[in-house]
């Protein structure tokens, strides 16, 4: 009898250990974490959606928008919430012309997220019945616009998919333009629906800063224009150009050919979206030897119409040899200037002296960065004395031997045009907030390099450079211009030596020289056939002078050497694109330029225009926007570029035109039908034939 007992009073204590377990952990639970318990089930059933920002709009010198925020949507679901995945599947083939099996794909597939799709511009997004679509939902993001396309892409940069920037003034000023997000506050009903928490305040966007400029577009587009043109003219691999003002340092105008248009950034690879101005670096040649001229001027080591025997072209230094292209015996110091002698510099050098030589590169900016705002400059290179061999005073004085940046050269010139100062660069002129200057730059002069009498006697030997001397074919009737030009072999590919092949062609020059309003820089990257600067880069300078002044608003302040323009001349306007974008937006833009406009058909969404983009139109002319409904509208798409992409990216590249595809292989496409660039309905087969990777 005992036993039965002993098992009862066994399990009731073992019960009562059990109950008083669960007491004490709901008093736990209850009371000691009673606060922790409640706000986490707040957190599981209400959340806060964030709201985007517009980031600030960027705008030229002269108010017109060079990159702005458009509205666009993204729509995603979690696919076990979708009830009837066919349905969906055909709003969004039918609205947004993507092939319908895309939408299915992902809306069966298991994971608890996915994207159908990104970047729907707002017309699109709002013919897509979102009561009918049950389990998706949008959220409305911007993406960033650019208007002129190509014009001053490496400098204003560009963003990704998320609108985050990657490059140029967009990402260094990224905490200026981003703005800040707003807040949605939102609870979660047992089915996961969301339901808006009127309990709080709800917390708006607020729209990122505006940056204006100092980039002229006017001046970008000429420089850009004929930058292409000279490059193209000589075969070259590639080109810089600059224009600034030299008394402020304000950039005007700054491009690299081969160049990019940020509106298609993912297509280019990261090298033509450098700013080459900044990062690339060079031997500079014979447009150094101001800064050893200058040396002997300034120090009194040396007068202007004092002689130098220049060797009958040939010289030896230690086991060097030093040429002239042409051969000359006695030469005045201007003269040596004038006919870009290596000999005569160096000799001059020899007085001056390596320390002394040395002081005045520093003082004129090389060898360190110039301090402009943008991301990615370099010092360049220029050895301490100590470090120089034998023939380095041979080699700096005539520009080898020592590395600049094209920002670093145009602005040590702009000590001469200035009268002696050197000035900081500089390319972003203001910020804006809500309509209001809340920052301005203000010019800023680093050093005084040297005096105004010396600034003045090299701008009398930089325009008999122009006048009579290498850079003759820079010369503009009518108008004083003060220039060098540059002719610097290049370092061979093995390293070895100099390449008597490849070269670097430049001209620096600045107009009117008795009172400069800009100063430009060229530079030519390997020009076949014909290499001196004075052959490659001088005449591209003269064809850009000539069109600067060519411009109403742009003629050059002096009565005396101005090119007079035709009295029926209009102020011409480059068109932007406003394909693709919704009619309101492009009317924005349309009407910030004052452009007259005719608007043909019935829609909302801008599919052609009339001229072409990037066509010049007077002022009086008109631009025909041609709109349609999203019904009506041509399906026409241009075949994008998915060569060199691998085969899963080249498909989300065709899905995105809403354009078909069949594979062939796989790994990377090495081959695609139709080619890139062609005009092909959405909805049509393109044909990728992939191979793998070589290792």
């Amino acid at each position: 009898m005992k036993a039965p007992f002993l098992r009862i009073n066994l399990t009731g204590i073992f019960a009562s250990i059990v109950w008083l377990c669960i007491v004490l952990k709901l008093l736990h639970i209850q009371v000691i974490k009673g606060k922790f318990y409640e706000k986490k089930a707040i957190n599981q059933h209400s959340g806060v959606i964030e709201e985007p920002a517009q980031r600030g709009t960027i705008f030229d010198r002269n108010y017109k928008k060079l990159a702005l925020d458009l509205e666009f949507y993204d729509f995603f679901a979690t696919p076990r919430n979708v009830k009837n995945p066919e349905r969906v599947a055909q709003f969004f083939a039918r609205v947004i012309r993507t092939p319908k099996r895309d939408f299915i794909r992902k809306l069966k597939s298991k994971k608890g997220f996915v994207y159908l799709i990104r970047n729907v511009d707002a017309v699109r997004a709002n013919r897509l019945p979102m009561k009918k679509l049950k389990g998706v939902s949008r959220k409305k993001v911007y993406h960033r616009y650019y208007p002129y396309g190509k014009f001053a892409g490496q400098i204003i940069g560009c963003t990704d998919i998320d609108n985050k920037p990657l490059t140029g003034i967009d990402l260094k000023y990224n905490n200026v333009l981003k703005g800040t997000s707003g807040k949605s506050y939102v609870k979660y009903d047992g089915k996961g629906r969301i339901i808006p928490d009127l309990s709080k305040k709800h917390k708006k966007p607020v729209k990122g800063k505006d940056i204006i400029l100092t980039i002229d577009l006017e001046l970008q587009q000429i420089c850009e224009d004929e930058l292409e043109k000279g490059v193209k003219s000589c075969n070259a691999k590639g080109g810089t150009s600059i224009i600034m003002n030299p008394f402020t340092g304000e950039i005007l105008a700054m491009a690299s050919y081969p160049g990019y248009d940020p509106n298609m950034a993912r297509y280019y690879n990261s090298e033509v979206k450098k700013i080459k101005s900044i990062t690339d670096i060079f031997e500079p040649g014979s447009t150094f030897k101001f800064v050893t001229i200058s040396a002997a001027i300034e120090e009194n080591i040396k007068k202007p119409d004092d002689i130098v025997y220049c060797e009958n072209g040939v010289m030896k230094v230690y086991d060097h040899i030093i040429r002239d292209v042409k051969k000359h015996k006695w030469l005045s110091i201007q003269q040596v200037f004038e006919k870009s002698s290596n000999i005569g510099t160096y000799k001059i050098a020899t007085k001056v002296g390596k320390e002394r030589l040395y002081k005045y590169a520093r003082n004129y900016g090389f060898g360190k960065e110039t301090g402009i705002d943008l991301i990615g400059e370099v010092p360049g290179i220029l050895k301490f004395p100590k470090d120089w061999s034998g023939i380095s005073l041979a080699e700096v004085s005539i520009g080898y031997e020592v590395a600049v940046t094209p920002i670093q050269m145009i602005n040590a010139y702009s000590a001469i045009a200035n009268g002696g100062n050197l000035m900081k660069p500089y390319i972003v002129k203001a910020v804006v907030d809500r309509g209001k200057i809340v920052w301005s730059a203000k010019p800023e002069v680093i050093r005084k390099v040297i005096s105004k009498r010396t600034a003045n006697i090299l701008t009398a030997f930089m325009e008999g450079v122009v006048k009579r001397g290498t850079g003759k074919k820079a010369k503009v009737k009518n108008l004083r211009i003060a220039g060098k030009t540059g002719t610097a072999q290049k370092v061979s590919i093995d390293g070895k030596g100099y390449s008597r092949k490849n070269f670097i062609s430049s001209f620096v020059g600045f107009f009117p020289s008795e009172k400069p309003e800009y100063i430009i820089l060229i530079k030519i990257d390997s020009p076949k056939g014909k290499y001196y600067g004075g052959e490659v880069a001088a005449p591209l300078f003269k064809n850009i002078v000539q069109k600067i002044l060519l411009l109403p608003r742009k003629n050059v302040s002096t009565k005396k050497y101005v090119i007079k323009t035709d009295k029926n001349s209009q102020e011409t306007i480059r068109v932007p694109d406003f394909r693709n974008i919704e009619l309101n937006d492009a009317l924005s833009l349309i009407n910030s330029l004052n452009i007259k406009y005719v608007i043909k058909g019935k829609g909302e969404l801008v599919v052609s225009q009339k001229p072409s983009p990037g066509k010049n139109i007077k002022k009086s002319d008109f631009v025909t926007i041609f709109v349609d409904t999203l019904k009506t509208q041509n399906r026409l798409v241009v075949m994008p570029n998915v060569i060199g992409l691998s085969a899963r990216r080249a498909i989300n590249e065709l899905a995105y035109y809403g354009i078909d595809f069949k594979i062939a292989g796989n790994g990377v496409v090495k081959k695609q039908v139709p080619v890139p660039g062609k005009k092909v309905l959405r909805g049509r087969v393109s044909y990728l034939d992939c191979s793998p990777v070589s290792k």
